[in-house]
């Protein structure tokens, strides 16, 4: 299984950002162009947290975070064992996420394949807010399976992602 999608909203210097993957990716470009960004966007949203400083009110777009604000990372996963939501089933299944069906073309994940040949996807969000009062960031890692869920804090659709498969995921950074 491999990362196919990155979708950054509200994190550091990036307002909306979409970033696609291939099977292998580098990621170049001058200082403060936002790499680190992004490496800290996959980790947060693949769960190695630890390769990322705690975060803060300065990790949220603008620096200047409202009780509103919400920080979201979206990872769009792809290859499941032969795009069969039966051969994942400790993915998809009540509770877990929702079959979902790569469109690389558009770059969205579908609730329907469009057409034959689209492989099997799951989304993991990873979303953040800041709490005024005691300072502290509160975050939530789940699955992303609607996206009329506006706050996931509030909204009691969402199902909480299982660490358990993070180890499934690979994940290094050079």
């Amino acid at each position: 299984m491999h990362v196919v999608q990155l979708e950054i909203n509200g994190f550091r210097g990036i307002r909306h950002l979409r970033v696609r993957f291939e099977q292998q990716t580098v990621i170049i470009g001058p200082n403060g162009c936002g790499k680190t960004t992004i490496a800290d966007a996959l980790a947060l949203a693949l769960g190695r947290d630890r390769l990322v400083r705690q975060l803060t009110d300065h990790d949220f777009n603008g620096s200047d975070p409202a009780a509103t604000d919400r920080l979201r990372i979206i990872a769009t996963i792809a290859g499941f064992p032969g795009d069969d939501p039966a051969q994942a089933d400790h993915w998809f299944r009540d509770g877990r996420a929702v079959e979902r069906w790569w469109d690389s073309t558009s770059g969205q994940a579908l609730a329907v394949a469009s057409r034959a040949g689209l492989p099997l996807c799951a989304q993991i969000a990873f979303a953040a807010r800041f709490d005024r009062e005691t300072l502290e960031v509160e975050t939530l890692r789940y699955f992303h399976d609607d996206d009329t869920v506006l706050d996931p804090f509030v909204d009691d659709a969402v199902m909480q992602f299982p660490t358990s498969l993070l180890t499934e995921l690979g994940f290094f950074l050079v």
